[in-house]
């Protein structure tokens, strides 16, 4: 069995820019939490938000990521 790693954050839709949370997977895949249709303007692409945890830059919102192993 193998451990899949994501973490929780927040993305915007390409199409309409509405912000999500979202699951980010370790492969790069976005998920939107409590959809399995996409963003409710029908889109299923999105842009992640930046994190600026660990981070000294301030280009992007900042963004709190939490990690969990599935």
């Amino acid at each position: 069995m193998s451990t899949q790693t994501r973490s929780r954050g927040a993305a915007s839709c390409t199409e309409c820019g509405r912000v999500l949370a979202v699951w980010l997977s370790s492969e790069g895949e976005i998920h939107p939490i409590g959809s399995v249709n996409g963003c409710p303007c029908g889109s299923t692409s999105f842009r992640p938000l930046r994190s600026s945890l660990g981070s000294n830059t301030s280009d992007g919102p900042d963004v709190a990521v939490e990690s969990r192993d599935f």
